[in-house]
């Protein structure tokens, strides 16, 4: 099993899962990864009955709407991963997003707030695009605009992450 929580979310499901469900009925034909692994990406989590997969009409000419329902025992796993999300889930801004899309869903408030904390650990920490050694750099180390411009962006996103976390952190604590 992924120790990735975006694995459960999507049932494993990414270009080739879609290219099978769109395939007309009867035709046998899989693609070359779901070949290789031998049969769907998200088939392990169906199996575990995590999750149940559906399909419905699409919106006028839109194609077939597919959809997944997590069980008791996905939502489980669900809560599982939120708890223990791994390093990369905490540090990488995308998989953290989806932490964030999902966290409503751990039942406490102090739970909520342990995973946030370990966000706000990581966000302390000195990092930057750019270094000297070991040492990060800064916008104000460099005369190229636009290095400046992706490093002053980053700085805002992080201050303002670091506020929402910090107002999101006393709600918590004081529910």
């Amino acid at each position: 099993m992924r120790g990735a929580l975006a694995g459960l979310v999507a049932g494993g499901r990414g270009a080739q899962g879609r290219a099978r469900d769109a395939a007309p009925p009867g035709d046998d034909r899989r693609p070359a990864a779901e070949a290789r692994h031998g049969g769907r990406c998200g088939d392990d989590h169906e199996r575990r009955n995590e999750f149940t997969h559906g399909t419905s009409a699409g919106a006028s000419t839109a194609a077939p709407r597919h959809t997944l329902t997590l069980t008791g025992a996905g939502g489980e796993e669900l809560r599982r991963r939120l708890r223990e999300a791994d390093e990369v889930d905490i540090s990488d801004e995308n998989r953290w997003f989806t932490v964030l899309a999902f966290l409503r869903h751990l039942p406490s408030a102090t739970e909520q707030a342990q995973v946030l904390r370990r966000r706000l650990s990581f966000l302390a920490e000195p990092s930057s695009f750019f270094y000297e050694g070991e040492r990060p750099l800064g916008a104000e180390s460099f005369d190229d605009p636009f290095r400046r411009g992706l490093l002053r962006i980053a700085r805002a996103t992080s201050e303002a992450e670091l506020d929402w976390l910090a107002a999101t952190l006393k709600e918590l604590e004081a529910s």
